[in-house]
């Protein structure tokens, strides 16, 4: 039995560690044209559902298909209707061998195996320190954190990773940095959920975040690293001005990216962001400050928002100088809001966003996001399952622990 991966541009970043802990028993799909008896893997999130469906379409009779990936873990049954033969759900590192086994017809399934015969779980916790971060064949940015204390009710990563923060260490980080650079990379980003949380279980922890840097720049002097835009956004209420001043000599981006989601407290409150709107405001005047531009991440289309609220702090922050990147509330599977459904937007706030997105303070991709989101609410309606993420209530006081004061 083969197995084969089918990577994109769009998966490769769930794709490559997990073709690192396979130790060479999944080829990338390249070409080769799989026969009956083997079996194709999948990883795609819920945005690219119908591309996928598409190229699983076109697949010869007989091949086994697998899916995995954020869309197929929160919304399994939705991918068995698609036309998989198996969903496996939640983080792969662990159980990726306990899998091709199975699919051999040696062993046990994993627990997290969904298939119409048999309902799973949930598979997360890994310990990303004991595994490689990227294949040698396929080198992405450096996952250094997985894992998020936070409950964002439109989120998936605490439901589907858990909120357990885990952090490879500085000594592994280096190691797989110098392994870039060597391939004659010099460009070397990371992906966190929280990059002012590194080497911390929730609160911000400034200190740690600047000496892996420090160390990374004194090591690889002619590298260029980036942290605090895409893969590594911050937290606004991590945002503080003496870490970002140090943070403006190491890193080569000139942007940062955190979130507000919107301008309503009342609504920050009941999407559980754990800010305020005055820590959106602070983030932004320190980031200024620090000679760094921040683009704002807000959610349009939230199925109890605010409008004019929102409004008033997206012309605030353009005035101080930052950027608004719009997006339109998607309802993710697995989450809290996974069946509530997107809010229409009025002709008011509608032309004042035109206004924005002409001023060239706003931009995204909200308007292609607001036809998915109702295909996904109706998905939501259609395939979901009892809730399975980890919802406890958890200890906010601990989540937030070492957040700089105000």
């Amino acid at each position: 039995m083969n197995f084969y991966a089918y990577i994109t541009g769009k998966n490769k970043y769930s794709f490559s560690p997990l073709l690192a802990a396979a130790t060479g028993r999944i080829k990338p799909l390249k070409g080769q044209k799989p026969g009956a008896g083997d079996a194709v893997l999948f990883s795609f999130q819920s945005p690219d559902w119908k591309e996928t469906w598409e190229t699983l379409k076109r697949l010869p009779r007989g091949v086994v298909k697998v899916a995995g990936g954020a869309h197929p873990s929160g919304l399994p049954l939705h991918a068995l209707d698609m036309g998989f033969d198996f969903v496996f759900s939640g983080e792969g590192e662990e159980h990726i061998h306990s899998l091709l086994n199975f699919l051999e017809g040696r062993g046990e399934p994993p627990p997290c195996l969904w298939s119409r015969e048999r309902m799973g779980t949930v598979c997360r916790g890994v310990e990303i320190e004991k595994f490689a971060p990227f294949a040698e064949d396929l080198p992405i940015p450096i996952e250094i954190t997985r894992g998020c204390p936070f409950l964002c009710a439109y989120c998936q990563t605490p439901r589907l990773s858990g909120r357990k923060m885990r952090h490879r260490s500085l000594e592994t980080i280096v190691r797989w940095v110098e392994k870039l650079v060597n391939r004659g990379m010099k460009d070397i980003r990371f992906i966190t959920p929280n990059g002012m949380g590194y080497g911390g279980r929730g609160g911000a922890q400034p200190q740690r975040l600047l000496s892996l840097l420090r160390l990374l720049k004194k090591k690889y002097p002619r590298a260029r690293f980036y942290m605090g835009s895409f893969p590594s956004e911050f937290r606004p209420e991590h945002i503080s001005l003496s870490p970002m001043k140090a943070l403006r000599n190491l890193v080569s981006n000139r942007r940062v990216i955190f979130g507000a989601q919107s301008g309503s407290p009342e609504v920050l409150r009941r999407i559980k962001r754990g800010h305020t709107v005055e820590d959106v405001v602070r983030a932004a005047e320190v980031s200024l400050k620090a000679n760094f531009r921040p683009e704002v991440d807000f959610i349009f289309g939230l199925p109890f928002d605010d409008e004019e609220e929102s409004l008033r702090l997206m012309k605030r922050l353009a005035e101080m100088g930052a950027r608004v990147h719009a997006h339109y509330f998607l309802p993710l599977p697995s989450t809290p809001l996974a069946l509530e459904k997107p809010r229409p937007l009025s002709g008011p706030f509608l032309r004042e966003v035109e206004k924005l997105t002409g001023a060239g303070t706003l931009f995204g991709q909200w308007k292609r996001q607001m036809a998915l989101s109702l295909e996904l609410y109706r998905l939501n309606r259609m395939f979901s399952t009892p809730y399975v993420g980890e919802e406890d209530k958890g200890n906010e006081k601990e989540n937030n622990r070492g957040a700089p004061s105000r």
